[in-house]
C-alpha cells in the first residue's frame, strides 16, 4: 500500500468490542482489541494515506451466527431465541449481511478519504 501511494484497512469486529458481557470476556478482549489495533494502526499509516478502520456488528443473520445460537431447531424454538435476542436490539431485528458489506464498501472507497481510527457500528441501536 505504500509503494502505491495509499490503502484502506478494514477490520470487522463486533458490537462485544464495545458492550462487554460476561458471558463471552475473552470474546470480548478480543474483539475490543481490534478495535484499539485499528485506531493504533491509523495513527502510524496515516502519514502513508492509509487509513485504517473497524466495523462493529451485532448480530447479524449468517451462519455463524445460526452456529452460535444451535440452530437449526424448531421454528418455533428458533423464533424465541431471535424474539430474545432482538429484545437487545431497538431495531427489533438481525443485520443483514450487506447492511455491513455497505459499510464496508463507504470505508474501501473515496467518499471516505478522511475517515480513519473509526470504529463503525453497525447494531440496529444495541449499542446507543
Amino acid at each position: 500500500m505504500k509503494k502505491q501511494g495509499g490503502g484502506a484497512i478494514i477490520f470487522t469486529s463486533s458490537t462485544g468490542g464495545v458492550i462487554s458481557s460476561g458471558r463471552s470476556p475473552a470474546y470480548c478482549a478480543s474483539k475490543g482489541g481490534l478495535i484499539m489495533l485499528g485506531k493504533a494502526l491509523a495513527k502510524a499509516l496515516a502519514k502513508d494515506n492509509i487509513r485504517v478502520n473497524t466495523i462493529c456488528p451485532a448480530a447479524t443473520r449468517t451462519g455463524m451466527n445460526d452456529a452460535v445460537l444451535g440452530f437449526p431447531k424448531t421454528e418455533e424454538e428458533r423464533r424465541a431465541a431471535e424474539n430474545e435476542r432482538f429484545k437487545k436490539i431497538p431495531m427489533g431485528r438481525y443485520g443483514r449481511p450487506e447492511e455491513v458489506a455497505n459499510v464496508a464498501l463507504f470505508l474501501a472507497s473515496d467518499e471516505s478519504s478522511f475517515v480513519t481510527g473509526a470504529a463503525y457500528l453497525v447494531d440496529g441501536g444495541k449499542s446507543a
